[in-house]
């Protein structure tokens, strides 16, 4: 942790597969790292609905980026917490914000889809030989409330994102054994293995 960021401390700590139950709602506990390490949705195996948080929202993509707080791999994490919703029976979705949607399949394919397309850009990217996460996240596509945009013309904060969500990439294409990291004065650099 460093000296700019600190985690809040939890009132009631969860795990998976715990329950909260009122005389309404029977909600099942289903813990989906990634986009924050202790995030959770709230499954309700009889009416067939899930709060997700961030997890998973039905038109924007959400955001995981590797920081202080984040663990190891997120964006790993944040696939098998995808693939861990396909197999229950959800008729509707209850994100964070957004509308209400169905088809959770469809959406959790449409997403796993989207950070296929970065890591391919991403290795596109390493053609070239060792390069920083930033310098990669310069040459890669984003997209923001305009539509495709470069990266020069995004706004500080989109620009910190951006490099958050590389260096996520960076860490699952590094568990996937497509890329190497390596540290040259200082600097990791990222090469393409294959």
């Amino acid at each position: 942790m460093n000296k700019y960021v600190t985690a809040g401390a939890p009132e009631v700590l969860l795990e998976d597969g715990d329950t909260i139950s009122n005389d309404s709602f029977e909600f099942e506990v289903v813990w989906t790292p990634g986009h924050s390490p202790g995030h959770i949705c709230l499954y309700e195996r009889d009416k067939r609905f899930i709060l997700t948080g961030d997890h998973i929202l039905y038109d924007t993509t959400p955001h995981v980026g590797f920081n202080p707080q984040s663990g190891d791999n997120p964006l790993g994490d944040y696939v098998s917490s995808l693939k861990k919703l396909e197999g229950l029976k959800i008729h509707f979705v209850l994100p964070g914000h957004g509308p209400v949607f169905n088809a959770v399949a469809l959406r959790v394919n449409k997403i796993l889809e989207h950070h296929e397309q970065r890591k391919k850009a991403i290795m596109k990217s390493l053609r070239d030989g060792l390069k920083t996460a930033y310098q990669i996240a310069q040459q890669i596509p984003w997209t923001s409330s305009a539509g495709d945009t470069a990266f020069q013309d995004l706004s500080v904060w989109d620009k910190r994102m951006a490099v958050t969500e590389t260096l996520a990439h960076l860490k699952l294409l590094t568990e996937e054994d497509r890329v190497s990291n390596v540290d040259m004065d200082g600097a990791s650099l990222y090469v393409a293995k294959d």
